[in-house]
């Protein structure tokens, strides 16, 4: 009996190890098939065949004439994007007291690199000259600086020698208000 029970024990270790080799070998060939898959859809990811390029460039002509005029308007305006910063941080729209004596305000427009609207229906989502949609008051005179890139512009003001009780009063049209996501057209900056 006990030899029986010895001889059990072992036949049932030898299958549990027979197993774990048959989960790990399993296991491992799952592990390669999906390292592959990944690198396949990698690859299609950052070289979409050309076929894949022209199905997608029909498709997206299809779904824009598919849309209102309306709906193309609202399209167009999503693919311009605009901020205004102090101080390098982005305004969220607040009169706000800064400690200090100088300030740098920032207003910038950034559209997408890429579109799948035809530039001439792109270019109605821009806002028309943006920089002068805005007014930045103070008794101090800034000084102003434009900066172009590829697909951002900014007009910079900064104001280098303020003094406590400066109040520096921002104005801006509805549209760009609307476009910043601010509550407000006007806003007062106050240094302590």
């Amino acid at each position: 009996m006990k030899k029986i029970k010895a001889f059990l024990i072992i036949i049932i270790f030898l299958g549990g190890i027979g197993y774990h080799f048959y989960t790990v070998i399993s296991l491992n060939g799952e592990l390669k098939a999906l390292k592959f898959q990944k690198n396949i859809s990698l690859e299609l990811e950052n070289n979409p065949s050309k076929n894949e390029l022209d199905y997608y460039k029909k498709l997206t002509l299809r779904t824009v004439n598919l849309l209102t005029e309306e709906q193309l308007t609202e399209l167009s305006k999503l693919e311009w994007h605009y901020k205004l910063l102090l101080n390098g941080e982005e305004f969220k729209g607040q009169n706000i007291k800064i400690d200090g004596d100088s300030i740098q305000i920032i207003i910038t427009e950034n559209r997408e690199e890429n579109s799948i609207l035809p530039d001439d229906l792109r270019m109605e989502g821009q806002l028309d000259t943006y920089f002068k949609q805005i007014s930045i008051e103070s008794r101090i005179e800034p000084e102003i600086t434009n900066k172009d890139e590829a697909y951002t512009t900014s007009v910079l003001y900064k104001f280098p020698q303020l003094s406590s009780g400066d109040k520096i009063k921002i104005s801006m049209s509805e549209e760009l208000s609307k476009r910043l996501g601010l509550s407000s057209k006007t806003y007062v900056i106050q240094i302590q």
